[in-house]
């Protein structure tokens, strides 16, 4: 049998795992994965899946019977590292950077039409 307050305590680690990564702020663990999208991989998401489904099943008895302890623990065990993994100050940075690089690109976009009309026009 599996203990109600194990599957909780999982989904506890899970949402602070998240909020600390994401800065993400939810009422439940689906939300918050709802909220983080697609900043986290699809395989994830269906390990998510299987603790919320554990999540909801362990309040009624006949129901908690069909669920895997193994397979509850494989998947929280997944989705943690996968998350630990995550270094939000790197994702700032790339943001940062990707920003910063559109921004530059199109300025040289701009400075290439911008002589090429003047060229046309014949001012220089």
């Amino acid at each position: 049998m599996i203990d109600p307050d194990s599957i909780h305590n999982k989904a506890v680690r899970i949402e602070k795992l998240l909020t600390q990564k994401f800065n993400v702020k939810a009422r439940s663990l689906p939300a918050a994965f709802r909220k983080v999208g697609r900043r986290v991989p699809k395989h994830i998401h269906a390990q998510a899946g299987v603790l919320f489904q554990a999540q909801s099943f362990v309040g009624n008895p006949k129901l908690a019977r069909r669920l895997d302890a193994q397979q509850i623990d494989k998947a929280f065990r997944d989705v943690q590292t996968h998350l630990i993994g995550i270094d939000p100050v790197d994702h700032r940075i790339g943001a940062v950077l990707g920003a910063v690089g559109a921004a530059v690109f199109n300025l040289l976009l701009f400075s290439v039409v911008l002589l090429t009309v003047l060229t046309w026009r014949g001012f220089l």
